[in-house]
């Protein structure tokens, strides 16, 4: 079906309109925060907004293995975190840092709740649902190593991993490098527990995915 020059710019102005709306109203944004917090408004002092141009190094693995095989071998390595043990966050120090500890798997890493599974609800757009699980793992010890230096490195830990099948036998598995993430801090002890980190990542999904080392 032909559309006309006419319908063509009608239907621009359709879909661009409500976009200059949403532009229109997070440039005031800037704007609103600075009057409200005004000091001569409201006698509290204006909220201080930076922005930082991050590079992110993301890293690609390809790994010829079933996913629900390679699922049920990551989770069955990894150590599970569980933040509502009464133990962990009592009064007893020593009893919680041997939780901790107890509760670490293969290279010292846990998994942090469970699976988030991203591919379920496609039926409800009319597709067939997929297989793709995000994985929150880390430790909480080897992160408070970095928070202690900067406390902004709790907005990337624990560490996000993606794994989706491709085709049947052959899978996907995408990550945020964590000398990455963590090296927007500039500083070099973060650096060295974030290259640590590389490598355990790397380690552990090879043996998940059953790849001689």
């Amino acid at each position: 079906m032909k559309t006309s020059l006419k319908q063509r710019s009608n239907l621009s102005i359709r879909v661009l309109a409500p976009v200059a709306l949403i532009v229109a109203a997070f440039s005031a944004t800037p704007q609103a925060w600075a009057a409200e917090g005004s000091t001569a408004a409201t006698g509290k002092p204006r909220p201080v907004v930076a922005t930082t141009t991050v590079q992110i190094q993301h890293r690609t693995v390809d790994l010829a293995i079933d996913f629900d095989t390679f699922s049920r071998n990551l989770i069955g390595l990894l150590g599970h975190y569980n933040p509502a043990d009464p133990v962990i966050g009592g009064s007893d120090l020593k009893r919680g840092l041997e939780r901790l500890k107890a509760s670490q798997g293969e290279q010292g890493l846990m998994l942090f709740d469970s699976p988030l599974d991203h591919g379920v609800l496609f039926p409800l757009i009319g597709q067939p649902a997929r297989k793709s699980f995000r994985f929150h793992i880390g430790n909480p010890l080897i992160a408070i190593q970095m928070e202690r230096k900067n406390m902004g490195i709790a907005l990337y830990a624990p560490l996000t991993i993606l794994a989706y099948e491709r085709a049947p036998g052959s899978i996907r598995v995408e990550y945020d490098m964590p000398s990455s993430s963590f090296g927007q801090f500039q500083d070099a002890d973060i650096n060295k527990v974030a290259a640590v980190l590389d490598t355990k990542l790397h380690l552990l999904l090879l043996k998940a995915a059953e790849v001689p080392e």
